[in-house]
């Protein structure tokens, strides 16, 4: 069995979390190729699974089946993502011998916290960043393209206004998935990206690698 940190497998997947407009899908790859590992999109890998679009999804179905098929993909995904570590990276991509390898980065749907499933499979699964946003500049990332095609976004009012109420509902479950916050104002995602692989450098490398 791999060596385990808080109930997380050693070789693991790096979850992150936050708003829409937080940057999730932009730092994915980028903290993936600094990693040298895997990514890939949660809300990708459900509507392939559904054959149809999230959104399409959503209007169809509603929220409560969609946090269905949401739980069931986050749950495969970290299985997949799951494996014994090796010498150095498992026989995936080469890692840094000096911090525990990552499996995957996995970019996460902004609402994927809702469910206290979902946030206790990320907590034991994962290192959970959370990207945090002010709603402002959430909005101005998303833009009207942006906002039209996510069906929680929608309703009266100025979107900024939407955001606010959504993160005033959410903050306290970002706050207890995660593990770590990053902060995204005013950085653009590759700066971000880096202070992610500083965040998991930092946690990871305690690791004792040797299995003694």
């Amino acid at each position: 069995m791999a060596p385990r940190r808080g109930g997380i497998a050693l070789a693991l997947t790096i979850a992150l979390i936050g708003l829409p407009g937080s940057g999730k899908s932009a730092v994915a790859p980028l903290l993936a190729a600094r990693l040298r590992c895997p990514w890939a999109d949660l809300d990708e890998r459900i509507a392939r699974s559904a054959g149809v679009p999230v959104p399409a999804l959503l209007r169809s179905e509603g929220e409560a089946a969609f946090r269905a098929a949401e739980e069931a993909a986050l749950r495969e995904v970290l299985r997949e993502a799951r494996r014994e570590p090796g010498p150095s990276s498992g026989g995936g991509p080469p890692g840094r011998a000096d911090r525990a390898p990552a499996a995957l980065v996995l970019a996460c749907g902004g609402g994927v916290v809702t469910q206290e499933t979902s946030r206790a499979l990320l907590r034991g699964g994962a290192f959970v960043v959370w990207l945090r946003v002010s709603p402002g500049i959430a909005a101005a990332r998303l833009g009207a393209r942006g906002v039209a095609e996510r069906p929680l976004l929608q309703g009266e009012g100025p979107v900024v206004e939407r955001i606010e109420a959504l993160l005033g509902r959410r903050a306290l479950q970002y706050q207890a998935a995660a593990h770590v916050a990053v902060e995204t104002d005013g950085r653009d995602p590759e700066a971000v990206a880096a202070e992610v692989e500083r965040a998991w450098e930092a946690w990871a490398k305690p690791w004792d690698l040797s299995g003694s």
